[in-house]
């Protein structure tokens, strides 16, 4: 390879290269944060409707229709909403999840990133059940703003995240073919989250919503102290400092 430093957002991203020819030193900096835009959040939990968010380049990979799937199943009459925000250009895919519900709201647009803390402030929680993730921003900027969040167990969040500011969606036992979650031919295999984990915790959100409070400020603060873009780019740049210390032989 023609660089002299390989960085990854995360060692799930860095597992990929680790087994291949390149004599070249790699190092794990995740992404910065905004702090001075994605601020904490003062919120009311339990003010109507509660408002789940799942945003983001929605595609089959972003468990989307296992979301829509646990929504319908764990709510009846509740006053609840799922606000579906995505910019992607799996349009076609995307029309297939018509839902006839009017809580379920689909919204295709590429808000302006200073417009971002305004959408996450609406919502009472985040929810991203994704099959695999080489870092997931979103989770770390509604983090950031004191959101909850309820994630996949996948080895990106759990070796980043903790139980006291996240929620995990257990997986589940059995992994599928690729071919049975992309609408395209693709090779190897993904181990979906549980919908009957989805379920539970989606139900547990919502009645246990006046707590969420108690963890708000605890995220804010795990995010600005460990992943604010300051931090970050001080890693970063130690890593270049290394790499040319080492092309230089000393």
């Amino acid at each position: 390879m023609k660089c002299d430093l390989l960085t990854f957002p995360s060692e799930e991203a860095q597992r990929a290269f680790l087994f291949a020819p390149i004599d070249k030193p790699m190092h794990v900096v995740p992404l910065g944060i905004d702090t001075s835009l994605f601020q904490f959040i003062e919120r009311d939990f339990e003010s109507s409707p509660f408002t789940i968010l799942h945003y983001g380049v929605v595609q089959p990979r972003k468990g989307t229709r296992l979301l829509l799937d646990a929504f319908l199943r764990a709510f009846t009459n509740e006053e609840v909403k799922l606000i579906v925000k995505h910019w992607t250009s799996w349009i076609d895919w995307m029309q297939t999840y018509s839902v006839n519900d009017p809580r379920i709201k689909f919204v295709n647009e590429d808000i302006p990133r200073g417009d971002v803390p305004s959408m996450l402030s609406n919502a009472h929680c985040l929810v991203s059940p994704s099959l695999a993730e080489g870092f997931g921003l979103t989770v770390y900027e509604a983090l950031a703003t004191g959101l909850p969040v309820l994630v996949s167990r996948i080895p990106v969040f759990r070796g980043l995240l903790d139980s006291r500011n996240t929620r995990f969606i257990e997986m589940a036992d059995f992994s599928v073919p690729a071919e049975n979650v992309f609408p395209i031919s693709r090779p190897g295999s993904f181990r979906l989250p549980s919908v009957e984990s989805l379920v539970k915790w989606l139900k547990r959100l919502y009645q246990e919503r006046a707590t969420l409070n108690s963890t708000s400020k605890y995220s804010s603060e795990f995010i600005r102290t460990r992943f604010s873009r300051e931090l970050m780019c001080k890693r970063l740049v130690n890593c270049i400092i290394d790499a040319r210390y080492r092309r230089e032989g000393g």
